[in-house]
């Protein structure tokens, strides 16, 4: 969570061509505005990943007006020019705590699903968090729906590659309900101590007219590691024979065959890390294996067992309820 000062030197020695940099190297303007004290140059937290500016807003509801204000004077101020204008909202994040005006817009039957009711699970608490976490995301489209009508009134619609990503989920699922020790901390409402696909099962959307296929639904699985070759592809900055830039964004591959209707031969293996816990998701398997395996059912908080590692087949077990190396 902190890196340790010798640790951001050697991060910095390695002079990872980061997605930011490479824009800027090209002449773009390059901005970060969100809520994310990760992409700050604190010397005690973040690491500076080459954005020209960033705009840090701090408030747990108020952020996302706050940030869609900051987001609507940059397009009015640099419509003239190219940039990179990076949004992070934090909502919809624990504690959820959206307007009022959101939570009549939810569906109970969503929360109930999220709350594990429609896998044959008893009722479970978790359904009055899970209608606040949908009106969280609710109040979040509402916000990247105002920037994107601000991005068309600026007459900038015909040029700029739109891309839209979450970074994780919640556990809502009562059968994922558990406290790690190691940590002291619940799995429910939570991410990044758990890896199951309420966790990795994010939205991605990529938008841009005359480069990219509109309508174009990719079932295949992929990785938010593949969103900077995408943006470099198609932007034409991504050599694909030489594989440049370097560094980190040779892991990934471009999307754009895929959005072109190309089939691919091989999947995308997708490998996560998170605090106590590692994840692969290949080959219609999910894998999961903690550092420290000692768990508590919340519901039972004198009981103690351990479990180091997890596989769920996706393809008979998609909510991951029956791990198959208990036997």
């Amino acid at each position: 969570m902190i890196p340790k000062e010798r640790d951001r030197q050697r991060f910095y020695a390695l002079d990872r061509k980061l997605l930011p940099r490479v824009l800027r190297d090209s002449g773009m303007k390059v901005t970060a505005i969100g809520n994310n004290f990760f992409l700050l140059g604190y010397p005690q937290i973040g690491l500076s990943l080459g954005f020209d500016e960033v705009a840090d807003v701090r408030h747990p509801v108020l952020d996302s007006p706050a940030i869609t204000r900051a987001a609507l004077a940059y397009l009015q101020e640099n419509r003239e020019r190219s940039f990179f204008l990076q949004l992070h909202y934090d909502a919809p994040h624990w504690p959820y705590s959206p307007p009022p005006g959101y939570l009549p817009k939810t569906s109970g039957e969503q929360a109930a699903y999220m709350a594990g009711r429609a896998t044959g699970s008893p009722p479970s608490p978790s359904e009055t968090q899970a209608r606040s976490y949908l009106a969280e995301a609710a109040y979040a489209d509402a916000q990247i729906a105002e920037v994107l009508a601000e991005v068309e009134r600026q007459g900038l619609g015909a040029r700029t590659l739109v891309v839209i990503v979450g970074d994780h989920g919640e556990v809502f699922d009562v059968h994922h309900n558990h406290f790690v020790l190691a940590l002291k901390q619940p799995t429910l409402y939570h991410h990044g101590w758990s890896a199951y696909d309420e966790i990795l099962r994010v939205p991605m959307i990529l938008a841009m007219p005359g480069r990219l296929p509109a309508g174009v639904t990719v079932t295949n699985q992929v990785r938010l590691f593949d969103v900077a070759p995408t943006v470099l592809e198609s932007l034409g900055l991504w050599d694909k024979r030489a594989q440049l830039p370097s560094g980190h964004l040779q892991q990934g591959q471009s999307l754009v065959p895929l959005l072109q209707g190309v089939k691919e031969p091989l999947e995308r293996p997708a490998f996560v890390e998170g605090q106590n816990v590692r994840a692969l998701r290949s080959m219609g398997y999910l894998y999961l294996r903690r550092s420290d395996p000692r768990l508590k059912p919340l519901e039972a908080a004198t009981t103690l067992f351990q479990m180091p590692e997890e596989l769920y087949d996706l393809g008979s077990d998609p909510q991951q309820h029956r791990n198959l190396l208990l036997g």
